[in-house]
């Protein structure tokens, strides 16, 4: 059950709740793994949004998520069950809404691609 992608937004202030499910085997799947902190100061930033979404290069691109993920007060994030690809990952810092650049990951199955560091 993906949370983040149960919620739509209308555009008006309303959300519309759609169970999103996805089936997918722990061998057959893979992951993604970063840190989100501030550049002034290195300190972690919590509750950052993250968004997955397929590699702009594929054909298979959707430009919506396919997985999101929250950080934790560490400033760390995961987001789990991917099918293995290429994947972007967009963070969303939540005290100013502003995006990060798309960081391209290659995601393999049983292992956990590092998206590195993003700063804001």
């Amino acid at each position: 059950f993906d949370v983040g992608r149960s919620f739509q937004y209308d555009g008006a202030g309303r959300f519309t709740f759609v169970p999103w499910l996805r089936a997918i085997t722990r061998a057959g799947s893979g992951a993604v793994s970063g840190l989100v902190s501030r550049l002034d100061t290195g300190a972690p930033i919590a509750n950052a949004a993250v968004s997955i979404t397929v590699a702009s290069d594929t054909s298979l691109a959707l430009f919506v998520p396919i997985a999101t993920s929250r950080t934790g007060s560490d400033g760390r994030f995961r987001a789990s069950f991917l099918r293995p690809g290429r994947y972007d990952v967009v963070v969303t810092d939540p005290g100013s809404g502003r995006d990060s650049q798309a960081r391209r990951v290659e995601v393999l199955a049983g292992e956990t691609a590092d998206a590195g560091a993003f700063g804001f």
